[in-house]
């Protein structure tokens, strides 16, 4: 092992005291301004106006950091942030609820693949597709019946044991 010797050589050669000097650095905090996240609110999310607040507050930070006013850039930093917050949360809820309702009522009015037409019951799995629903089938039947129509029906009223393919009576 090896070991380490110290030599002492004795008193100072002053008899003045040592002085010390202390330098403070101003240490630079960071104040967040929250301009990027405003500005993808603003653009994006911006029900109720909300980003666009938060944009101008995230500015009036950005401005008073600059100015040097740490504690105002502080106050408007934490409204836009709290700003930008509320508009990702109802920007999102709103934007996913205005989807849904969108998607009903897209498939109330015309009908999807779940549920065939619009107004009737979804057809059983593999039963075949019969008839248009009560709805299509109103938008096909023309405003005012044809003559071959008219003969077609004075002739169902007729009572026969053939069931007619058109109109579904016997």
């Amino acid at each position: 092992m090896m070991q380490n010797k110290v030599d002492v050589r004795g008193a100072p050669l002053s008899t003045a005291p040592a002085t010390t000097t202390v330098i403070n650095v101003p240490v630079e905090t960071v104040v967040p301004d929250h301009v990027v996240w405003s500005l993808f609110n603003t653009i994006f999310l911006n029900w109720f106006c909300l980003g666009f607040v938060a944009f101008v507050y995230s500015v009036k930070a950005r401005d008073r950091k600059m100015v040097g006013d740490l504690t105002g850039a502080q106050s408007f930093a934490s409204t836009a942030r709290c700003l930008n917050i509320w508009a990702l949360v109802l920007g999102l809820l709103l934007t996913i609820i205005s989807i849904v309702l969108l998607g009903m009522a897209y498939a109330a009015a015309y009908g999807g693949p779940v549920t065939g037409h619009a107004g009737e019951r979804p057809l059983p799995l593999g039963a075949p597709a019969g008839r248009p629903g009560p709805l299509l089938a109103r938008r096909l039947r023309p405003e005012r019946p044809s003559p071959l129509l008219r003969v077609h029906r004075l002739a169902c009223m007729q009572p026969t044991s053939i069931k007619c393919h058109v109109c579904d009576s016997l």
